[in-house]
């Protein structure tokens, strides 16, 4: 887990503001997760999935929206392979720069992500469009979260402004036990997540 360290550098420093938290709690959060070792992280991500798969809103689900793991965050295939297995459309995010939000597609099958924004695999533009109101649940990465649900990502925003348009969609939190910290900074506009799921187990914010 990561600890207390930068966050409490910035808590002593009264001209600290909310972003330069965030950046150094992005910057520890990074070292931590990429420490995580190979055989560790594959097992992490199959029990993270059972426990993901569990979820009585994602065992009703239809549609579920997944992001495609990158460098060395939690892998979401054994998730996406089960709910495969299940009849369960799954729908990936899309960059759209201009408009700083996302746009998430149906994907029939994983090789059919291309590199995209931010080097992240992304759908074709032309893949099948899914509303955000058309989707059940949503799997979203981050670099951090606390036991509040907060979450802090890589910055850019796409997540929260995105989801804001969907609040009665389920949001799951998806991270490696390390990537939980006692306290995430925030903003007005930090989307809360109502789940957390890591290898430990699903975690209901209070």
């Amino acid at each position: 887990m990561i600890g207390h360290g930068s966050q409490a550098s910035a808590a002593r420093s009264p001209g600290d503001s909310v972003a330069v938290a965030k950046e150094e709690l992005r910057r520890a959060a990074r070292r931590v997760r990429d420490a995580v070792d190979r055989a560790q992280a594959y097992e992490a991500a199959e029990r993270a999935s059972e426990h993901l798969l569990a979820l009585p809103a994602v065992m009703a689900a239809r549609r579920v929206a997944l992001f495609a793991s990158v460098g060395s965050e939690l892998d979401c295939a054994p998730v996406a392979r089960s709910l495969r297995a299940r009849g369960v459309e799954l729908a990936y995010p899309r960059v759209l720069r201009g408009a700083q939000r996302l746009k998430f597609h149906v994907v029939a099958d994983e090789s059919e992500l291309r590199r995209g924004a931010f080097g992240i695999p992304e759908p074709p533009a032309g893949a099948a469009a899914a509303p955000v109101a058309s989707i059940d649940a949503f799997v979203v990465p981050g670099l951090a979260f606390d036991r509040g649900g907060a979450r802090v990502g890589w910055g850019r925003g796409y997540y929260d402004r995105t989801l804001a348009a969907a609040p009665d969609q389920l949001r799951i939190g998806y991270c490696f036990d390390c990537q939980l910290v006692p306290e995430v900074p925030r903003d007005r506009g930090d989307l809360l997540m109502h789940v957390i799921v890591t290898e430990s187990g699903a975690l209901v914010p209070a």
